[in-house]
């Protein structure tokens, strides 16, 4: 682990040119992991940070923690705490037996793009506790079918996934699904066996 505010080298591989670069990556400590999580949990502006209230309360509370720049939080810690909660969600899909998927659509005006997410839902069996994550959320020209099929196949649910629900006209079909009877009826399709 590098000293407090000292940088670590990470190689990156440039994949236009095809030589590697060293890039600097900025160790996150807990102290500043902390504080981007309190934020995320309690969904908090980040510019709360900036407040001289806030500040002069955290420097009572922790006088040996010096907060950093919004910008900080943003670029560093921010990406860190989210690559941390996808390998979380990644190891608890491996050990789900099976998993269902949801996909949604949101448009807010007639101008504004579609939206397309997806969710999944799954169980951990050794507490019998439900869980779920949503792992995609993009505008509709960048969620082609590769790119859910890739976010399936790299998180290993492809073959444990039993149903989807899909009420989107752009989702009419999951056709990398193995089974399209896996497609689950939408709201209006119970309703009408059940009336």
């Amino acid at each position: 682990m590098a000293p407090v505010g000292h940088e670590v080298k990470q190689e990156i591989i440039d994949s236009q040119e095809g030589y590697a670069t060293i890039q600097p990556k900025t160790e996150i400590r807990d102290n500043d992991e902390s504080v981007i999580a309190m934020i995320c949990k309690d969904r908090l502006p980040v510019t709360i940070l900036e407040g001289a209230g806030f500040r002069e309360l955290f420097g009572k509370l922790r006088p040996d923690v010096q907060l950093k720049p919004v910008t900080y939080y943003i670029e560093n810690a921010l990406p860190t705490l989210n690559d941390k909660l996808k390998e979380k969600i990644r190891i608890d899909l491996i050990s789900a037996s099976k998993v269902s998927l949801a996909f949604g659509t949101f448009k807010s005006h007639a101008d504004r793009p579609e939206h397309v997410s997806l969710s999944a839902y799954w169980m951990i069996p050794e507490k019998m506790e439900p869980r779920h994550a949503l792992f995609f959320f993009k505008t509709v020209p960048e969620s082609s079918p590769n790119v859910l099929s890739k976010l399936i196949i790299n998180y290993g649910i492809r073959n444990k996934t039993i149903g989807y629900i899909s009420e989107s006209q752009r989702i009419p079909r999951i056709c990398w699904l193995e089974n399209d009877s896996t497609k689950l009826p939408d709201f209006e399709g119970i309703l009408n066996e059940v009336v």
